[in-house]
């Protein structure tokens, strides 16, 4: 296992391949600030969710994440480790490691296309990966990598100005 993938545990937090069945990997970026997705995701209801769906582990990775959604995903029990892009070697480090520590599932928070290989190598290795991500964000070549995927819309609380723009826009 790598040292960076260690020291987003050293918190005393160990991962036993008993406790990796299903596993919530999540890039912040891209569900929180995707282009085209106005609002702010509703974390606490996410992470409540995929508890109930069996997720055993969250592992937020991102290149900027607020103080306020690194609070509120620490909060619901996730890991945080910062990189430097989207899908960079750490984040693959950090997948592949869940790999060979017994994750049998996987969940990809991301619609990003740049995460198809690392998706095709863990289904070579028997791993069934699954995706959330926002329906105008899902790269076809993603989703067609994927076992399966669902999406992270309803998550999405809308700022009051734009929930009161989209009222008064509605076409009846």
């Amino acid at each position: 296992m790598n040292r960076r993938f260690n020291a987003a545990f050293a918190s005393g937090a160990r991962l036993a391949s008993t406790d990796l069945d299903f596993v919530f990997v999540a890039d912040a970026d891209n569900l929180s600030h995707a282009p085209g997705c106005r609002g702010s995701l509703d974390i606490p209801a996410l992470a409540g969710l995929l508890k109930s769906r069996g997720v055993t582990h969250s592992i937020i990775v991102s290149n900027w994440l607020s103080p306020i959604e690194a609070a509120l995903w620490a909060a619901t029990g996730a890991h945080c480790i910062t990189v430097k892009a989207n899908c960079d070697d750490v984040v693959t480090d950090v997948v592949r490691d869940l790999a060979a520590l017994g994750a049998r599932r996987v969940l990809l928070g991301s619609g990003d296309a740049g995460y198809t290989e690392l998706v095709q190598d863990i289904r070579r290795l028997g791993i069934d990966v699954h995706l959330l991500a926002h329906s105008a964000q899902l790269a076809r070549r993603l989703r067609d990598a994927a076992t399966n995927y669902a999406w992270i819309d309803r998550f999405l609380w809308a700022p009051k100005a734009v929930a009161a723009t989209r009222a008064s826009t509605t076409v009846h």
